[in-house]
């Protein structure tokens, strides 16, 4: 008799288990030198919210703080692929991935049931390797999922500044095709040695056409200038946006800030380390500024191109 009722019990509880759908996915994002952000996947409407008090997201934008709270309707298609790539993970428990780190990037993954039952994955700045595997498998389904659904270039430039502190390769993606163009999103750090992908992909680019990057949102490091020197001079690039990597005027700014408040609390070990921080990035802000670039063909708005290419072709 007893075994009976632990049967029906059983099958009571896997019964419940599979009535459980997920309603809701939520992504949440604490990064050094930016304030947090969160996205919530609304899986019964189809809708992601983008969630967040920013800081200083780029040079455009005027003021110390910018509230980023807006919806993105997401269509059938990328939702079901997104749904198929998370529920092939099979996160059945919370996972913690902890590790030490100053100034990376903690993000906290949630599924949340019809019961407001809630499993999580959380993680800090984890590698790209075996052990992390889960982790880009969660982060890989989400950065894809918002790349097509978000529309509008600053909820898109806040997203793709979250993803440049995760590892991923090459940080250039096609947005046209006639003119062709691609968008660099996040920082191409390195030189031409720690690059090989960079250069594949700049060799690959056709000689006969003109090609547009747009800079905007991301950057190349100032010890690629002889490469893209040489690629700039076999092939018809253009640059709109930064040309090379300018952040440091932004970074500064925020590394002071987080000082002030560091000595008010009076921490010695953080003041410390934003001093040192804030004395590298002056030198290197000096090196940005002493590069002198021949040839290159930079401009401020993809406008600009669109008439010095029409002008070449009929002159």
């Amino acid at each position: 008799m007893n075994r009976l009722i632990i049967i029906i019990f059983s099958i009571l509880i896997i019964s419940c288990n599979s009535e459980r759908n997920i309603e809701k996915i939520e992504y949440e994002f604490y990064p050094a030198f930016l304030s947090p952000i969160t996205y919530s996947i609304d899986l019964n409407k189809k809708v992601l919210y983008q969630n967040s008090k920013f800081y200083k997201t780029e040079r455009s934008i005027q003021g110390s703080e910018n509230l980023i709270n807006r919806e993105y309707d997401i269509s059938n298609e990328n939702l079901t692929t997104f749904l198929n790539e998370i529920h092939e993970i099979q996160l059945d428990s919370s996972i913690v991935h902890q590790r030490d780190v100053l100034d990376g990037i903690r993000f906290k993954f949630n599924t949340i049931d019809q019961r407001n039952d809630t499993i999580s994955l959380t993680s800090v700045s984890p590698p790209r390797i075996d052990k992390y595997k889960i982790d880009y498998k969660i982060l890989d389904a989400f950065f894809q999922l918002v790349n097509k659904t978000i529309d509008d270039y600053k909820g898109l430039c806040i997203t793709e500044k979250i993803q440049d502190y995760f590892s991923y390769k090459l940080r250039i993606k096609e947005i046209n095709t006639e003119p062709l163009e691609y968008r660099i999103w996040g920082n191409i750090r390195g030189c031409e040695s720690d690059n090989p992908e960079l250069i594949k992909f700049l060799d690959s680019l056709p000689n006969d056409k003109s090609v547009i990057f747009d800079l905007r949102n991301g950057s190349f490091a100032p010890c690629l200038s002889s490469l893209l020197k040489k690629f700039n001079e076999s092939k018809q690039l253009f640059y709109y946006g930064n040309y090379y990597l300018t952040d440091a005027e932004l970074d500064l700014e925020i590394l002071k800030d987080q000082l002030k408040e560091a000595e008010k609390d009076s921490n010695s070990s953080i003041v410390s380390y934003l001093k040192v921080r804030i004395r590298e990035m002056k030198e290197y802000k000096e090196e940005v500024e002493n590069i002198k670039f021949n040839n290159q063909k930079n401009f401020k708005t993809r406008e600009e191109i669109l008439k010095t290419i029409s002008n070449t072709v009929y002159n």
